[in-house]
């Protein structure tokens, strides 16, 4: 390998940081930052991403979330590229997993709002009047 090819080893870098901690005992507290920010930042999209798609039938929403799930990491990976820094495909890999489990989160929370509701998330309850 050259220096710049182990950009495109998967959890190549990850492994690396993981071997820092082992052997030095530090670094790993970068690694959890470094996952919580791209969870945090990426989560939104997908859950969204499935509330809008959520009128679609099964296999409309399936393929749509999957097109975003990787479109949107390999669009910010090919920006980043073209700015001068190298492809990183742990990165394009967590965000991924990001935007993956916020459709997942949004499946889950309707999921459980319909077993206590007995209604989907997000239905229209215009069930209340002030005018009785």
């Amino acid at each position: 390998f050259t220096t710049t090819s182990h950009w495109y080893v998967p959890f190549f870098s990850t492994a690396t940081h993981i071997e820092d901690f082992i052997y030095t005992g530090t670094g790993i507290g970068e690694l959890f930052i470094y996952f919580s920010k791209i969870y945090a930042l990426f989560a939104p999209i997908g859950f969204y991403a499935s509330l809008i798609l959520r009128d679609y039938d099964k296999k409309t929403a399936l393929f749509a979330n999957t097109g975003l799930c990787l479109i949107i990491p390999v669009l910010f990976e090919a920006v980043s590229y073209f700015q001068g820094t190298p492809l990183n495909i742990d990165a394009c890999l967590y965000r991924f997993l990001g935007i993956f489990f916020g459709i997942l989160l949004s499946k889950i929370m309707d999921g459980i709002f319909i077993y206590f509701t007995g209604e989907p998330f997000l239905q229209e309850r215009n069930r209340y009047s002030f005018f009785l």
